[in-house]
């Protein structure tokens, strides 16, 4: 960071270990709890922070199922336009008879 004086915001974005589990067995999301001790300990250097949390685990699990549904989304898309297609064209064979 000091080579980077220009830096003023870090934005952390670690895992959410939500089935995390600590030694003991109890409940422990390790990467949201570094994520709390990264943003605290820059903030009292003097940096502006703030933590992203991930819906899935990981930011990767988010974008795969952005994806997903996407692809849904542009599958469905996609029949319908075909369906839309096939009823214009049945509609001009029904006026041409």
């Amino acid at each position: 960071m000091k080579q980077h004086p220009e830096i003023k915001q870090i934005v952390f974005a670690l895992d959410n270990d939500i089935d995390g589990k600590a030694p003991d067995g109890s409940h422990r999301n390790h990467g949201q709890e570094a994520a709390n001790k990264f943003a605290a300990k820059y903030a009292e250097l003097g940096y502006d922070t703030a933590i992203q949390t991930p819906t899935a685990k990981d930011f990767n699990e988010d974008l795969l199922e952005i994806r997903r549904v996407q692809a849904v989304e542009q599958a469905v898309e996609k029949e319908a336009t075909r369906d839309d297609a096939e009823q214009e064209q049945e509609d001009e064979d029904d006026l041409e008879q």
